[in-house]
């Protein structure tokens, strides 16, 4: 369980520079922005 994380982002890391792969490594990332719709209920809510 310990390694799976290192190995995880070179997983990630390989797919991003492969072409072939790119699609696997958008996936896998964790940067992804929140829709415009989560931002206005955020809004509502605060």
């Amino acid at each position: 369980m310990i390694l799976s994380e290192p190995l995880f982002a070179i997983v990630r890391i390989v797919c991003s520079h492969l072409s072939e792969l790119h699609p696997y490594s958008f996936l896998l990332e964790d940067e992804v922005e929140d829709p415009k719709w989560v931002d206005t209920l955020k809004e509502t809510f605060e």
